[in-house]
């Protein structure tokens, strides 16, 4: 199957999603986060970071050579046959394409589809791949980043706030996809601001921006990057250390 808009329009009634001579894949729901939570974080693993793992375990002396055999990796080796060559990465890939086919598939993921269903069942559970710079400065500053923009919001904050805005017991909640979980945690934010900006408009001279409590919710919209560019990365060390 195809990735395409009309199929993410459907996400969000949680219906299987039929992949041609692979099976059924399942969105996966909140009670089965504890299981899925060991495989995901494997699933966002971009291909640099595997890379970069995987020849910092080869014995090779020389910072040239490890570069090199890098940039060959990088152009020339596909994610798939990467992982092939991984036996516990593999064996764990395969598990994780099992937990949301729900069948054996060892015979029917191939270099063709792998990377297909990899982003199909990121896509289907809100997962993103991690952004990852082999540069260990430009890293370290993508890993501060991340800090600084996280509004420490735990999970469990969202599960009973969800619970007590619509009523939902926590056994519902257990059913409800992860796309389902946090579009409706979103739409929650939705009509809060709807609500807030409508009582400000009565009270205030000033314009206020009024959106729709029903506004399209895009949970695939692309935000902003990561950490910094070289560039940027450059002109805030100069300004730091002048």
């Amino acid at each position: 199957m195809e990735i395409t808009e009309m199929n993410k329009s459907f996400y969000i009634l949680g219906l299987p999603m039929e992949i041609e001579n692979v099976g059924k894949l399942n969105f996966i729901k909140i009670k089965d986060l504890p299981q899925f939570s060991l495989y995901q974080n494997i699933l966002i693993i971009p291909k640099a970071k595997l890379v970069k793992l995987y020849i910092d375990n080869i014995d090779i002396d020389e910072k040239e050579d490890k570069d090199e055999l890098y940039k060959y990796i990088i152009k020339n080796v596909s994610l798939y046959k990467l992982i092939k060559n991984i036996r516990e990465l593999h064996d764990l890939y395969l598990k994780a394409f099992e937990f949301c086919l729900k069948e054996d598939v060892s015979n029917k993921i191939t270099e063709n589809n792998f990377e297909q269903i990899r982003q199909l069942i990121m896509d289907m559970n809100c997962l993103k791949e991690e952004e990852f710079n082999l540069n260990p400065e430009i890293q370290k500053w993508i890993e501060k980043s991340k800090k600084f923009k996280s509004e420490g919001i735990e999970f469990e904050d969202i599960v009973s706030s969800i619970a007590v805005y619509t009523g939902y017991t926590y056994e519902q909640i257990n059913e409800l996809t992860l796309y389902q979980f946090y579009t409706t945690f979103q739409r929650i934010g939705a009509f809060k601001g709807y609500d807030t900006n409508i009582l400000f408009a009565t009270v205030s001279t000033e314009k206020i921006n009024i959106e729709s409590w029903c506004k399209h919710i895009d949970l695939f919209e692309n935000e902003e990057k990561e950490g910094l560019t070289r560039n940027a990365y450059n002109k805030l060390k100069s300004g730091i250390f002048g």
